[in-house]
């Protein structure tokens, strides 16, 4: 029942279902890997239960108190869940750069240990934390940093060890010890694809891409089918524009993996777009995210603008109804819509949608730029066309067009 819940939670990406099959489990709670797999879905889940979680780390602690397993698990949920009061079931949540959902697919994949206790991945991602965040989890941290301290003392080639003490220094702005840490890890364990991700992640951090480059894909040659890792390489690699190619590959790769991720096609037609300037294929891979994701609006926006770029405005135009059916708050979408009315001589139409944007966003970049140039050469209210030309480089000075 313990791989039940495993393969559940990581083939069916379904914490719910992985979290009642563990409860309804006989003696669960008797075995140190099941307990650190409940605790870990308690606080991984839509909605954490941090008090039960923080329960089930302390239970396991005494229980397997020679272990250092237990103390490692505690110390990534210390440093990762959100500044708590002196209570533990009363938590400020977090609401800086940082506050934005794990996707259930995090989730999950952080979530479990396979039956040897050892993680499948740690927080690989080394957030950059603000100041006040840091300052409120500092009793957290402090907590943390005595815990691993002492896993160590149990068991000083713990590799996961290192690398969730390197994610806390990095937390805290130690990026040097950090660095030493994962050097470390990798000395005892070479083939630890956790702390090659970790240190990457690192080395991206301070402008060492290259040198994080080929860690990541030493990560990947030794875990092909880790799509996390496929996708970290990929947008690192994307910046440097002579790799589209290399780009291109690996999110096929990942593709292949996983066929029914949205996420995967759209990023297929984005680099197609940009790097391979072939917008018919791009157009293909498009419309495949955003039907197996109807509410993928970045694959409505860009499948809509590929049918414009081929002067299918019809077509375009019935895109941007639908998206917009299913995405009334994204602006951008909106916008391109009500340029592409002003641009099939639907004037009134296209004010009416330009009107109502402003009202939502007065601020709204692409749609001042957009307006400005018709009420000038439509209405000839210069005037009102200054002043929004005036506000848009106002708040975006970049932009050459107005200029």
């Amino acid at each position: 029942t313990s791989n039940l819940a495993f393969i559940q939670a990581v083939h069916c990406k379904n914490l719910q279902e992985a979290e009642r099959l563990m409860r309804s489990m006989a003696g669960w709670n008797v075995s140190m890997v099941p307990l650190l797999n409940f605790a870990s879905i308690l606080w991984h889940r839509e909605k954490p239960d941090y008090a039960e979680a923080e329960r089930i780390f302390n239970m396991t602690i005494q229980r397997f108190e020679n272990h250092s397993q237990p103390l490692v698990s505690y110390a990534e949920y210390l440093i990762n869940r959100p500044p708590m009061d002196r209570n533990v079931s009363s938590f400020k949540l977090h609401t800086g750069s940082n506050s934005s959902k794990l996707s259930e697919k995090s989730r999950i994949a952080r979530a479990v240990y396979p039956s040897n206790g050892t993680r499948r991945r740690i927080h690989a991602n080394l957030p950059a934390m603000e100041a006040e965040y840091v300052k409120n989890k500092s009793r957290d941290f402090f907590k943390a940093e005595q815990i691993l301290k002492k896993a160590l003392l149990f068991n000083p080639e713990h590799t996961e060890a290192r690398a969730v003490f390197a994610s806390l220094k990095v937390a805290i702005g130690k990026k040097k010890e950090a660095e030493a840490l994962l050097r470390d890890a990798l000395r005892i364990d070479p083939h630890d694809c956790d702390c090659l991700n970790l240190y990457a992640s690192l080395l991206s951090r301070t402008e060492r891409e290259d040198e994080a480059i080929q860690m990541y894909r030493k990560a990947l040659a030794l875990n092909p089918q880790d799509v996390a890792t496929i996708l970290v390489l990929a947008k690192l690699m994307e910046k440097r524009h002579e790799y589209w190619e290399r780009v291109l590959s690996l999110y096929r790769q990942a593709a292949a993996i996983e066929p029914m991720n949205a996420d995967l096609y759209f990023n297929l037609g984005r680099v197609l777009a940009t790097g391979g300037n072939d917008r018919k294929t791009a157009g293909y891979f498009y419309n495949i995210a955003k039907n197996l994701d109807p509410y993928h609006a970045s694959a409505w926006n860009s499948l809509a603008l590929t049918q414009m770029h081929f002067e299918q405005a019809d077509l375009a135009l019935k895109t941007f109804r639908e998206a917009i059916s299913l995405h009334p708050k994204v602006l951008e979408i909106r916008s391109n819509f009500a340029t592409l009315l002003q641009l099939t001589g639907q004037i009134d139409e296209a004010k009416h949608h330009y009107e109502e944007l402003l009202k939502l966003d007065p601020q709204h970049v692409q749609t001042l730029c957009s307006y400005s140039s018709m009420l000038s050469e439509r209405y000839q209210d210069h005037e009102r066309a200054y002043k929004m030309l005036h506000l848009a480089l106002k708040l975006q000075p970049a932009i050459s067009e107005i200029r």
